[in-house]
């Protein structure tokens, strides 16, 4: 036999390889139908220097540190080149380590002719041999729809591997592919068509400039022409949505100066709550692909008294699943704000909402689906094809693209197919709630500010009883979250209430109006200033306390006692639980509604200056395609790894930092394909004025109105 080597961190003496597969040919004969793998392995033992080499790559190769451990796929893979034996990377999930109470996964690489059945084999015989795989097995596969699922089970195939369990793309693929082609097609022919009939015409500046009738005869000749906009065949008119240039230009209305608003600093909001959500995917969705392999690190136990769950930042990193609460008050904000003086009819405004988000939200889901995990390569891409394929089926798909998510199917797991879409079903409810509640306060102020509060009331209440009758407890960084993800977070009745406050910001400034209170209509005394500075300290506090408060229902740094033990003493009880999940939300947004009326009435000068910054303008517009589209990117960078992540903060910030900005550059992409030709193509179909001259019916100012208030 070979000597052992050292087995990582736990130092203990490693098998030969030579003894380790022939123990392992007897118990992978009784648990696998193909023989194969025993007969591949068995001539590993052939004594040459290029077998023995190939022994210790496979040792090398192979991960064996819990909880999680890859091991070296690109060694595997390199073991071929220098003995010409193929090989096979398998990655198989831990139901329990036996030296710690983790799950966990582990990479092995064993020669080409063994199958997933013959990794059970593989995995009992290293729980007999190996110390870190004492009372180690494998979680089995679940396929039913029961939550959560089953103790020792994965929704995924396990163990799996690419040459088994990675599918090549089909027919499907090959259509998105062609649609994504023609699109681009499209765009470029229209951007070229566009140039092309578009010429440069003199004005009467330059032809006085030309006869030297100019102040400065030729030279104001280049500064005094005009392009004239291009004028398409009628049968091809539809094609100029498609342009980066001209006047519809998708680039060009993308980037144009905009005067300046008192409502500007809503889009340096919706771009710094769209980095913490991306900072909170980044962290979180990956794990769904690949985890972190220093996973003890995050949770305390008795591995790690100073987990990263029991550091402040932590709750920071995670404040992004109250971002989306902002973006519901801006949403309910711009509803009432550009709809309080025009027609909004019900009817219209849904149609139209719905055909200003349905293009951009299908292509996005037909890349999720048919191009994106048939684009990954490595140890991890058959789990993104796995999640996309169990969780895009039935009625998880189409009830997405009818934005009726959020009432059916009533449960589903992890979301749906794109999981991360429940927000686009709970605007569109809200949407046309608040459009039937704007409505009601325009003919009635009292009976709509009635009805607004009322219902509020009534879904804080609903809330209160869901905390109470699923026993939720408000923990961010423990496994508990997910129990009150799965009952309350993506309800509309837990959500409404912030977008109630949005909808009526707006209705309490028309009340101050009437009384001559607006914007630059008095002089802002010393009193006044320090009122709202004394208001705004007051709203940021609101904030940290919604951050940082849930600290103190997680176990503390340090060993226990006397540090907070939250596991073994239950920290807040339900009553203090069912309050905090109800109440935690609107007070986020009335923290930011006091900011954004701060900077509204002037009283916020350097805040306003950084949130209504002009470059925020551009990215304003673009976010509900990064919304969409960062989800899908962080689980196909994860699907490409051939490692596990290692968490730490600066890897966290830099990672989220990364997919933020690479999330902004392909939603500039979708702008430019899709989002903005059929938003474009969606106005020409609208009438530019209302039929009647009544004021019920506009469906210009209801697509206005809709394209203002857009989600994200």
């Amino acid at each position: 036999m070979r000597r052992t080597s050292d087995h990582g961190a736990y130092g203990m003496r490693r098998i030969s390889v030579a003894f380790l597969v022939g123990m392992v040919c007897g118990v992978s004969s009784e648990t696998s139908a193909a023989p194969s793998c025993e007969e591949t392995i068995l001539g590993l033992l052939a004594g040459s220097k290029t077998r023995a080499l190939a022994e210790e790559m496979f040792l090398l190769a192979t991960g064996g540190t819990p909880p999680y451990d890859a091991g070296k796929y690109t060694i595997c893979q390199s073991i071929g080149m220098q003995s010409g034996l193929k090989t096979r990377f398998f990655i198989a999930n831990i139901a329990n380590w036996g030296i710690m109470p983790l799950p966990g996964e582990v990479g092995l690489c064993l020669p080409a002719a063994c199958s997933n059945a013959d990794v059970q084999g593989v995995v009992k015989l290293l729980a007999t041999l190996v110390p870190p795989f004492k009372n180690a097995s494998l979680s089995t596969q679940y396929v039913g729809d029961q939550w959560p699922a089953p103790a020792n089970t994965v929704y995924y195939p396990n163990p799996f591997n690419e040459d088994e369990n990675r599918k090549s793309w089909g027919s499907g693929t090959t259509a998105a592919l062609v649609v994504l082609g023609a699109l681009v097609f499209l765009t470029v022919l229209a951007t070229a068509a566009t140039l092309h009939r578009s010429r440069v015409v003199p004005t009467q500046a330059s032809r006085d400039a030309e006869t030297g009738m100019g102040s400065t005869g030729l030279l104001e000749t280049a500064g005094t022409q005009r392009r004239r906009e291009a004028k398409l065949p009628k049968g091809l008119a539809w094609l100029k949505a498609f342009s980066f240039v001209g006047t519809t230009g998708t680039l060009t209305t993308l980037f144009q100066a905009e005067a300046k608003r008192s409502t500007d600093c809503l889009d340096g909001l919706k771009v710094f709550s769209m980095f913490f959500i991306v900072l909170g995917h980044s962290c979180m969705e990956a794990m769904d692909i690949a985890g972190y392999k220093n996973a003890e690190d995050i949770m305390k136990s008795p591995l790690s008294y100073y987990s990263y769950s029991t550091n402040a930042w932590t709750y920071l990193f995670l404040c992004g699943q109250l971002c989306v609460d902002t973006f519901l008050f801006i949403s309910g904000f711009l509803l009432s704000f550009v709809g309080m003086k025009r027609s909004v009819p019900v009817l219209m405004g849904t149609a139209l909402r719905y055909c200003r988000l349905l293009p951009l939200f299908g292509f996005v889901m037909l890349m999720y689906i048919c191009v994106v995990p048939y684009f990954a390569w490595g140890p991890f891409s058959p789990r993104l094809q796995s999640d996309v394929e169990q969780n895009c089926q039935g009625a998880d798909w189409w009830s997405q693209m009818l934005f009726i998510s959020d009432w059916y199917p009533w449960y589903n797991r992890d979301g749906g197919c794109m999981g991360w879409s429940w927000y686009l079903s709970i605007d569109m409810t809200f949407a046309i709630l608040g459009m039937i509640l704007l409505n009601l306060w325009k003919v009635s102020k009292p009976a709509g500010w009635a009805a607004a509060g009322l219902i509020a009331a009534a879904c804080l209440g609903v809330d209160i009883q869901q905390s109470y009758y699923h026993h939720l407890d408000y923990d961010v960084v423990s496994p508990s979250f997910a129990k009150y993800a799965h009952y309350l977070y993506t309800r509309p009745y837990l959500r409404f209430p912030g977008f109630c406050l949005g909808l009526v910001t707006p209705w309490l400034l028309d009340a101050l109006s009437k009384r001559g209170y607006t914007p630059g209509s008095r002089a802002i005394s010393t009193a006044a200033r320090m009122k709202w500075f004394v208001a705004s300290l007051v709203a940021v506090g609101f904030l940290a306390l919604c951050i940082w408060l849930p600290m103190t229902n997680t176990s503390g740094a340090g060993p226990s006692p006397p540090a907070r033990d939250c596991v073994k003493n239950t920290c807040w009880g339900p009553f203090m639980n069912a309050i905090w999940i109800s109440f935690s939300r609107p007070l986020w947004v009335l923290g930011w509604a006091i900011l954004v009326l701060a900077c509204y009435f002037g009283y916020a000068p350097v805040l306003n200056a950084v949130l209504a910054a002009p470059v925020f303008k551009p990215m304003s517009n673009l976010t509900f395609g990064a919304y969409l589209v960062h989800p899908m990117l962080i689980k196909w960078i994860a699907a490409n790894r051939t490692d596990y992540y290692y968490f730490t903060w600066g890897d966290a910030f830099g990672r989220g930092t990364f997919n933020f900005f690479v999330a902004y550059f392909l939603a500039t992409v979708t702008w430019c394909l899709v989002e903005k030709p059929f938003a474009t193509m969606t106005g020409w179909l609208v009438p530019k004025k209302s039929t009647k001259s009544s004021g019920t019916a506009a469906p210009q100012e209801a697509r206005t109105v809709m394209e203002e208030s857009a989600p994200a």
